[in-house]
């Protein structure tokens, strides 16, 4: 199990590894080229969200749950949900008829700053009447001064960083209203029954957050 960006050094390890162990599947989420050769040692080779040529020319099985990608299996049913998650899909959500707590979640690098940009819109309207909590994710560009400063000083304000699953389950539990970027969190809160607002911050969510939309998932800005 290999959880890394990649360089020379790792696709060295990752030759090394492949060549003593000689497995008969590899599962990986992301193809580059330098590695595409050790990884093929497998019998079979399935790759998870990879739209990329390198997936197309030699994996043996491509899984794109999120989006459409021709000669992939593309379907949510597929979605890698933890299992805490999956537990949670069948439990009962009671949903208040007023929006008390609000949960802002982008996703782990929220690649194009969205989170400011709804704390900004939100504005001040929820301090008096709403609690907000945000979670940044572990690859956020911003800063949590950046965004504890755009939060301010209310009391009924919070800003949590990177925090595990089983935390993030019961924030999502918590929540009246989430609003979320297109990706898994879509999914978990649909798991947790929670209300959503998601916004597509990828182009390739655009796709994703139509079809939640479509099901009656969340209410879904592409």
């Amino acid at each position: 199990h290999f959880l890394c960006a990649w360089s020379e050094a790792v696709t060295n390890l990752v030759h090394g590894a492949m060549s003593a162990m000689t497995p008969v599947l590899s599962i990986n989420s992301l193809l580059k080229p330098p590695c595409c050769v050790s990884l093929k040692t497998a019998a079979l080779l399935i790759t998870i969200d990879d739209a990329g040529k390198a997936a197309q020319k030699i994996a043996d099985l491509r899984i794109n749950p999120l989006y459409y990608v021709r000669g992939a299996v593309c379907h949510p049913s597929y979605i890698p949900l933890d299992r805490i998650f999956q537990k949670h899909h069948s439990a009962r959500k009671a949903i208040r008829p007023v929006i008390k707590n609000i949960l802002v979640t982008m996703g782990g690098s929220d690649t194009y700053g969205f989170t400011p940009h709804v704390i900004r819109i939100l504005g001040h309207s929820w301090a008096k009447e709403c609690a907000l909590t945000v979670i940044r994710g572990p690859a956020s560009k911003h800063s949590p001064r950046h965004i504890q400063t755009l939060l301010g000083a209310a009391k009924n304000t919070r800003l949590l960083n990177s925090i595990p699953q089983k935390a993030m389950l019961r924030w999502m539990q918590w929540a009246d209203l989430a609003i979320c970027a297109g990706g898994n969190t879509l999914f978990e809160l649909a798991c947790t029954g929670t209300p959503s607002i998601s916004i597509a911050s990828e182009p390739f969510e655009e796709e994703t957050v139509l079809r939640m939309q479509k099901l009656g998932v969340c209410l879904g800005i592409p």
